[in-house]
């Protein structure tokens, strides 16, 4: 079940995270549970808080793209611990997947996609101040499409420690493909 949140930030929260769009509040990796990063990762989690127990959770995993012009989108996939199962043959699934929507100046496609009990696609919009939160097991994508501007921020709520040094990897593009 996808769960979804319009006008989610303040504008006040919503502003300070559009100013600092490249700076390094939105640094990728590893957050421990009592030191997220910003006022919009707290209010992405205390939403997530309302669905699932976050009593054992020890930190977050958090991530973003920021793209102008081309949206190149993204392959089918689950959110999992991607060391784990490349180094051990390990799926070691999050407690759930949100992300919030910070700019979504989209001229066509660049939609989040999902597929229901069915197989059928579910397109859902990537509407400016949305955050979407969803089971791990939820199948998605991003979609390809033109943007003027398209700022999403992801996390993943986890209940141990994962590797996220392979955000800082050049070759993390390469890494994810081959997920």
């Amino acid at each position: 079940m996808i769960r979804y949140k319009d006008n989610f930030l303040s504008q006040d929260i919503l502003s300070l995270a559009k100013e600092t769009t490249h700076a390094e509040e939105l640094k990728a990796g590893w957050f421990d549970i009592d030191k997220i990063p910003n006022p919009w990762a707290k209010e992405m989690v205390n939403f997530a808080a309302e669905y699932y127990d976050f009593q054992e959770a020890v930190g977050i995993e958090v991530w973003y793209y920021d793209v102008i012009g081309h949206h190149f989108g993204t392959e089918w996939h689950y959110d999992f611990d991607h060391i784990q199962y490349f180094e051990h043959n390990n799926v070691h699934l999050p407690y759930c997947s949100i992300v919030l929507y910070i700019n979504s100046d989209i001229i066509e496609g660049a939609k989040l996609l999902t597929k229901n009990s069915k197989g059928e696609i579910i397109e859902l919009d990537p509407v400016e101040n949305r955050c979407y939160l969803w089971h791990p097991r939820v199948v998605h994508k991003s979609d390809v499409g033109k943007v003027l501007r398209r700022t999403s921020y992801m996390i993943n709520i986890w209940d141990k420690k994962i590797d996220c040094d392979f955000y800082n990897d050049p070759n993390r593009m390469t890494m994810i493909q081959r997920i």
